[in-house]
């Protein structure tokens, strides 16, 4: 056996071999002013500021540069004043709802000018906010609500969120009015429930669980504020700093970018969703507005590139001075052609690991156009100067340089915990042998290893936990996830990355085969989807009246269309003219059947039953939601025509009990197929449709999205609703109705629409129809 190294190295292993009562794991690794990469701040190193809230440093700010801007979206902006003053308004809004220390406000909201001052306005009211992801699963919304316990909501749609939790819907009418007379002034002591110190949790952000359960780590306003204080030296902010919002509240990279720009007295500009996803748009916005300071995880730096290789000519010259990578390894050789174009310094690029549980950033490292080699090695550089890292091996021992092992951090920077997950907690928190008495180390389950001046280099992870453009995954999250179909005996999640640069998740699934399906579990599985869906309308149509009680004029019946929104421009409402179209399209082509007994399912809030109730003998109509029946009841039972010929009930698609067979001349469907939780519900459904029309009649399928569409994902999004070219061809109006419809909604080709049993006589009639409002969800 051949060793090679220092005499420490040499001897420490000669004492391990010839050592008879010495595991080899025991011995030594190498000497010991190799443990820990960083055993403290180096000398030098600038002393943490006084201890003090962010909202404290925020109030300074403003006292400082009332008028300098602070905050741009598109040509809105607001300087710190004004910024300020809103903030205030909305903090003794949530005060007057028992926001305080130690409790927690989610923010459902989009990335907006809004988003920035409900932050401010939580931390205002001493309370620590709860960003949630609305790309996120709604269970998983829900059940980060359920554990989190937060004592309010905001939002800007009463639909965004389906939990019973009380909320304040900031653009609701009465919401307005109410901010409109709250003071301006800065909330004290005096007015919350309890002191704000640095201590104080500021923000709880939920990361995967291994087990299918997410966990939220508290992060304190301390943790927040030496962030900048101990990496002042290193980028040296300061109030003429452009920052860029590029990333969701819910990705902690954003508590980096808010801060930044906020406690250096900078300006800010929220970069749009639209605009974050392409990086032609996004390369001129940066120029536009001369940002100075961007930060990116690398999978989205790397097409910004090649748009400025593209835009550079034409786009605008960049003014940035510094781009820090965070939120996923870094491929160095990627960036020679960046540096092709631009100097080592014109724009500074720094390397900065980071872990949520040690609050956003751990390390630094200067880059320069050397490092831009192939394969190089990931390296991230060393601590930020308040952190303590230790490399250790499987018994905590540390390991020499060049050694891989498990990083672990301590510091002020460490967090501290999960919320309400004390075993979690203490699991991966640990008390830390190489510090102070009392102190704790965070075990990054990251494997690293540290050269003879303790730069950290990363080479992968010690558990199954996966990183992908920035998103900490848990594949047992995942896993648990598809287990739990009926239809999944097994399953596994794995990263690939087929294509190189191109890493996705991949799940593989052993299916249940059953020579029959198990009817109760189907049978619940849709009864529990059914009822979510309940949820989900009776919030929906509750928040289409809000604001009805503060003085907002009701909409007429057939007019009220505040519940739908495009999806494809971050859920605005669709325009009115646009609505009215697709609904006036639908009632020709109902008319065209002549019916005078109709039974709607799905009636909502009577946008059809509106004009075609007053031609009919009979016209029954049908919900899931009871708010949505309630509603309607009380508009019908206002106008005289309809009152005698309109009957309500709150029932489910598939229940027809109550209702006579063979009755309807039509049996209208329209815009509830989506909704339906599975192919046999809907076959259920249609056949008892068929069984209670009359002779003759016909069962009306509408606003379906053409599983076709699919084939074109390329198409731009569109809001018209174009009829058929012939009744016996229906089309959807657009083939870009598939590509974003079809991962949320129920598809069908017009082939399969076809009766689930063979009709009764010849005269029978099946009529569907495929004109939606392309990308729309209800």
């Amino acid at each position: 056996m051949a060793i090679t190294g220092s005499d420490s190295a040499y001897t420490g292993a000669d004492r391990a071999l010839t050592g008879s009562d010495r595991a080899l794991a025991e011995a030594d690794r190498g000497p010991t002013d190799h443990r820990g990469t960083r055993p403290g701040p180096p000398p030098g190193a600038p002393a943490p500021g006084q201890a003090a809230a962010l909202t404290d440093l925020f109030e300074a700010r403003v006292i400082r540069h009332p008028d300098r801007v602070a905050l741009t979206l598109g040509d809105d902006h607001l300087d710190y004043a004004t910024l300020n003053a809103r903030a205030n308004r909305l903090a003794h809004a949530l005060l007057a709802r028992g926001a305080g220390p130690e409790r927690l406000v989610a923010l459902a909201l989009p990335r907006s000018v809004d988003a920035v001052i409900a932050i401010l306005a939580v931390l205002k009211s001493g309370a620590g906010y709860l960003p949630l992801d609305l790309d996120h699963p709604p269970d998983r919304v829900e059940g980060t609500l359920a554990d989190a316990r937060p004592v309010l909501l905001l939002s800007q749609d009463p639909m965004d969120v389906r939990a019973e939790i009380p909320r304040l819907v900031l653009s609701a009418r009465g919401t307005v009015e109410e901010l409109a007379v709250r003071p301006d002034t800065d909330p004290t002591d005096a007015d919350r429930l309890g002191p704000v110190t640095p201590a104080t949790t500021a923000y709880v952000i939920y990361t995967s669980g291994s087990t299918g359960r997410p966990k939220g780590v508290v992060v304190s306003h301390d943790n927040v504020v030496r962030l900048f204080t101990e990496t002042a030296a290193d980028f040296r902010f300061d109030e003429h700093d452009v920052w860029s919002l590029f990333h969701s509240y819910a990705f902690d990279v954003s508590v980096w970018e808010i801060w930044g720009a906020l406690l250096h007295g900078g300006r800010l500009v929220v970069v749009p969703y639209e605009t974050s996803r392409a990086p032609e748009r996004f390369r001129a916005l940066l120029a536009a507005e001369r940002v100075t300071v961007l930060s990116q995880t690398p999978s989205a730096f790397y097409p910004l590139m090649e748009a400025d290789r593209e835009g550079a000519a034409h786009g605008g010259e960049l003014a940035l001075r510094l781009v820090v990578f965070a939120g996923e390894a870094l491929d160095f050789g990627k960036l020679a052609p960046w540096y092709a174009r631009h100097r080592d310094d014109a724009p500074v690029l720094v390397n900065m690991y980071g872990i949520t549980e040690t609050t956003v950033h751990t390390t630094l490292t200067r880059l320069t156009a050397a490092d831009a080699a192939p394969h190089a090695p990931s390296r991230v550089g060393t601590g930020i100067r308040d952190l303590s890292l230790y490399v250790l091996d499987e018994t905590l021992r540390p390991c020499a340089p060049g050694v891989a092992g498990e990083l672990y951090v301590a510091g002020p920077g460490v967090t501290r915990g999960y919320l309400g997950r004390p075993g979690l907690t203490a699991g991966r928190f640990l008390a830390d042998p190489f510090g102070p008495p009392g102190g704790r180390m965070y075990r990054s389950g990251d494997v690293v290893r540290s050269d003879e001046h303790g730069v950290l280099e990363f080479v992968g992870r010690a558990d199954q936990q996966i990183k992908i453009r920035g998103f900490r995954i848990e594949p047992g999250e995942i896993e648990a996830a598809l287990g739990a179909h009926p239809a999944a005996r097994q399953a596994a999640v794995v990263a690939r990355e087929d294509r190189p640069g191109d890493r996705r998740l991949v799940a593989y699934v052993v299916p249940e085969f059953r020579q029959e399906p198990d009817a109760a579990t189907a049978d619940g599985t849709a009864a529990r989807q059914v009822g979510d869906w309940e949820k989900v309308f009776d919030a929906q149509y509750a928040g289409a009246g809000a604001g009805v009680g503060s003085g907002a004029a009701r909409p007429a019946l057939g007019e009220n269309f505040a519940s739908w929104f495009d999806s494809y421009t971050d859920r605005r409402p669709i325009a009115p003219d646009h609505m009215r179209e697709w609904r006036d399209t639908t009632v020709r082509r109902i008319r065209e059947l002549r019916p005078r007994r109709v039974l709607e399912i799905g009636v909502g809030t009577g946008l059809l039953l509106s004009r075609l109730a007053p031609d009919c003998a009979e016209y029954i109509g049908t919900d899931v939601s009871a708010r949505a029946i309630d509603e309607l009841t009380r508009e019908v039972a206002a106008r005289p025509g309809l009152a005698g010929r309109v009957r309500l009930r709150h029932q489910a698609a598939h229940d027809f009990s109550g209702l006579p067979r063979g009755h309807f001349d039509a049996v209208v469907i329209n815009s509830v197929l989506q909704y339906f939780p599975s192919a046999g519900y809907l076959l259920d459904v249609l056949a008892k449709a068929l069984e209670h029309t009359a002779p003759g009649g016909a069962v009306f399928v509408g606003d379906v999205r053409d599983l076709r569409a699919r084939s074109a994902p390329s198409a731009p999004p569109c809001n018209c609703a174009v009829p058929p070219p012939t009744p016996s061809a229906p089309t959807c109006g657009t083939p870009s109705s598939g590509p974003w419809c079809a991962r949320r909604n129920c598809c069908s080709r017009p082939t399969s629409s076809t009766p689930s049993r063979p009709a009764r006589n010849p005269s029978e009639r099946w009529t569907s129809r495929c004109a939606a409002a392309p990308g729309t969800t209800r």
